[in-house]
């Protein structure tokens, strides 16, 4: 499943949208050994980036209705015409917030052939029309030409940008073992 979305029938909820690859949300996958439906890597769904996210949304303002996709295909097509189709789900759900938390699975050889910001701009335009706040974040592993596209959009946008590229440099933060 690559959307998940839920909603607390409470119509001045605070719309959140998630959008990132499997640390945001992985389906189940025997092949790697992965059986859950929640953000990789976590424990449990509770202790995903997504849902922990989610809760401090909810003590700070009450219901959060919130939908998240595995956007993974983007990563590994965004130059594709029909590369944003898929989430049609996801752009309907009008978010008033939209978290970009993805980059990791952007192939450095594709960036050669498909310069990667005038599709990331029209990614950002396709799924921030209703948005209020957007957040992008850089990739887990730093990832200079990647993160530095996604920098630039946040600033050029007036976007918050938060830095996760030193987390990657940490043993601890990572799910070894």
């Amino acid at each position: 499943k690559k959307v998940n979305r839920i909603e607390s029938n409470n119509p001045t909820a605070r719309r959140v949208l998630f959008l990132g690859n499997s640390i945001t949300l992985h389906g189940p996958n025997a092949d790697i050994g992965w059986n859950h439906n929640w953000g990789m890597a976590a424990s449990s769904e509770n202790k995903d980036y997504v849902h922990l996210v989610v809760k401090g949304l909810q003590e700070r303002y009450g219901d959060i209705d919130y939908t998240i996709a595995n956007i993974g295909d983007f990563e590994r097509g965004y130059w594709k015409e029909d590369a944003l189709l898929p989430f049609q789900g996801a752009k309907d759900f009008q978010a008033d917030t939209v978290i970009f938390r993805f980059g990791e699975n952007i192939r450095q050889e594709d960036l050669a052939e498909h310069p990667f910001f005038e599709y990331l701009k029209s990614f950002a335009e396709y799924f921030t029309q209703s948005a209020k706040k957007v957040v992008v974040t850089d990739c887990f592993w730093e990832y200079e030409s990647v993160g530095k596209d996604l920098k630039r959009l946040a600033k050029e946008r007036g976007y918050d940008f938060v830095t996760l590229s030193d987390l990657g440099y940490h043993e601890e933060n990572m799910a070894i073992g």
